[in-house]
């Protein structure tokens, strides 16, 4: 069953702007933001 392109795809479930839907993040948000993810500095 055809679909369409990557671009029709993208278009149709992700929105020509961005993302279509907006999802909170809590938990996955950076350490500084209150979530969880951290990242130590290179050196």
């Amino acid at each position: 069953r055809a679909v369409g392109n990557y671009g029709e795809v993208y278009d149709r479930y992700m929105g020509a702007a961005g993302i279509a839907f907006s999802l909170p993040r809590e938990l996955n948000e950076l350490w500084i933001n209150g979530g969880l993810i951290y990242a130590p500095p290179f050196r």
